[in-house]
């Protein structure tokens, strides 16, 4: 890891994609699935209720700002689920199941 990384005490962000390539369990796959699911929609929620907020308060430069953010976050999404799609639907990978490796 970068050191520069390492002591700004920033989390490095891994791809969906890079997570399922690494997992090599049916169930490793779905708890990664899951949590990044959870994930989107949290951060959608999230922006909701500021997007929401911004409405109530008449603030335009923060409901530009939401829709911005929300644009962002879906196209990003939008991405990583194309390549989930992708990684979980390829015939050439050979998982174990959980029970059966050992």
């Amino acid at each position: 890891m970068d050191d520069k990384l390492r002591n700004s005490g920033k989390k490095k962000n891994i791809s969906i994609s890079m997570k399922l390539k690494k997992a090599n369990t049916y169930q490793k796959r779905k708890d990664i699935t899951q949590e990044w699911a959870e994930a989107w929609q949290k951060d959608m929620d999230e922006t909701l209720i500021k997007l929401r907020r911004a409405a109530m308060r008449d603030d335009h430069g923060e409901i530009m700002h939401m829709i911005d953010q929300l644009k962002g976050m879906s196209n990003k999404r939008f991405t990583g689920l194309k390549n989930v799609l992708q990684i979980i639907t390829d015939p050439i990978i050979n998982l174990a199941d959980e029970e059966h490796n050992e």
